[in-house]
């Protein structure tokens, strides 16, 4: 991971057209030069599209960025036959398939192609890792008797129900369309992005269309741009543990005083701070390249791999590439949340340039 200012809280997905597939120097290329602004790639695979698979789950895990290999498998293909390639593999689910669901791949995110009411969808959450909200395919189902005012209602639950579970949050469609024909998006396009970071969406998922189209950077930069300008609200409203407290004074810290960035060194503090839609960028240390490509679609997460056994090692390592990355202000700060001898602590830090 390379620490920067400005990093955006609500990631970047591509999803990946099907004309790519057959084309993996042209897939490579475009991504490579987007490494430092998208953190998702999401394919629909079918058997014939496994070779290439693993050779963008190769050159993903070869990058020197964290980007989340999202796998869609359809019909004649398994997702147990797809789950040991990917960072998360889809599951297509709507209302009358929720008593079918069972065997289910690790690391799976479901993806909601219908109207699901609210309790179904914790109950899902138990037997996965979140949800994809395809806005599009919900507007236009026979099942869906409600009106479209209801969606953004509709999205802020479903988001919501995330962080209190610390699962993941993506949505799909709509997003950016005007973008998949012209230069410019729409005013109602920004207001949507700032919608969807305001209530603490994990990852924007761009369409086929847009991601095939000739405006795919400047889509992708006006998400950026959007995410980076949007006011961010701390969700507050999840079960007070010792970690979440902790999690929780951090986040208050960083929206009161000048703090650049949150470091954390464990895995379950990275999920607490997501959830609580924190308002810098959390860099958070790994030992595991799996866990750092599982992480980077994480609201605000931005994983770090540090090779190094000395946990004392790792934290002034990490302070050094901040020290480096940062150098051209004047001073940098950052709260470190650390744990150890089964204890959390939490610490302000600042650095003179």
């Amino acid at each position: 991971m390379i620490f920067k200012e400005h990093l955006p809280s609500s990631k970047v997905i591509w999803h990946m057209p099907l004309s790519w597939l057959s084309n993996f120097t042209k897939a490579s290329q475009i991504i490579k030069d987007s490494e430092f602004s998208i953190q998702g790639i999401y394919i629909d695979i079918q058997k014939k599209d496994i070779d290439f698979i693993k050779k963008i789950r190769h050159f993903l895990r070869e990058h020197s960025s964290f980007i989340s290999l999202i796998l869609r498998p359809l019909d004649d293909i398994s997702s147990e036959e797809v789950s040991h390639l990917s960072d998360y593999t889809v599951i297509s689910v709507d209302s009358s398939s929720l008593s079918t669901l069972d065997n289910l791949p690790k690391n799976c995110l479901f993806l909601l192609k219908s109207f699901v009411p609210l309790s179904d969808l914790e109950t899902l959450l138990q037997k996965g890792d979140g949800f994809i909200l395809d806005r599009k395919a919900i507007d236009l189902s026979d099942s869906f008797k409600k009106s479209l005012s209801f969606i953004p209602y509709y999205q802020k639950e479903i988001t919501e129900l995330c962080k209190k579970h610390h699962k993941v949050c993506l949505v799909q469609s709509d997003i950016m369309d005007s973008m998949s024909i012209q230069g410019t998006p729409t005013r109602a396009e920004v207001s949507d992005v700032s919608l969807m970071v305001s209530q603490g969406v994990d990852g924007l998922v761009l369409d086929q269309k847009v991601v095939d189209g000739p405006y795919l950077q400047g889509a992708t930069s006006v998400i950026i741009d959007t995410v980076l300008a949007s006011p961010k609200h701390i969700f507050r409203n999840i079960p007070l543990t010792d970690a979440s407290s902790v999690a929780l004074a951090a986040c208050n810290m960083a929206s009161i005083i000048k703090i650049h960035a949150i470091v954390c060194d464990t895995l379950d503090m990275a999920y607490h701070l997501a959830s609580l839609n924190s308002p810098v960028p959390v860099f958070v240390l790994t030992k595991d390249q799996d866990t750092a490509q599982k992480l980077s679609i994480l609201n605000s997460i931005f994983p770090f791999i540090s090779h190094d056994s000395s946990h004392p090692l790792s934290i002034s390592k990490t302070k050094e590439l901040l020290k480096d990355s940062y150098a051209h202000s004047s001073e940098f700060s950052f709260i470190l949340l650390s744990y150890d001898s089964s204890k959390y602590s939490l610490s302000f830090e600042k650095i003179n340039s």
